[in-house]
């Protein structure tokens, strides 16, 4: 995939997020990589997310994968 191609997926990625997802600590670029990856996960995967804050990337990976059981 080119660059340009990615950025732009990325970009609307990002805005279908949560509206907690801004309040997280992650910089965009972390947020949009958390998404990609849970979005590769096999369906009913298990997430164990270790430390939180206010939710925001329990909230990105559940969008990204919305059959996964996560723990947080």
């Amino acid at each position: 995939m080119d660059l340009k191609k990615y950025l732009i997926e990325s970009k609307t990625r990002l805005e279908n997020l949560p509206q907690n997802h801004r309040f997280g600590l992650m910089s965009i670029s972390e947020k949009i990589a958390l998404y990609d990856l849970a979005k590769q996960l096999p369906e009913n995967s298990t997430i164990v997310e270790t430390g939180t804050y206010l939710g925001s990337s329990a909230s990105i990976m559940s969008l990204a994968n919305s059959t996964a059981e996560i723990f947080s």
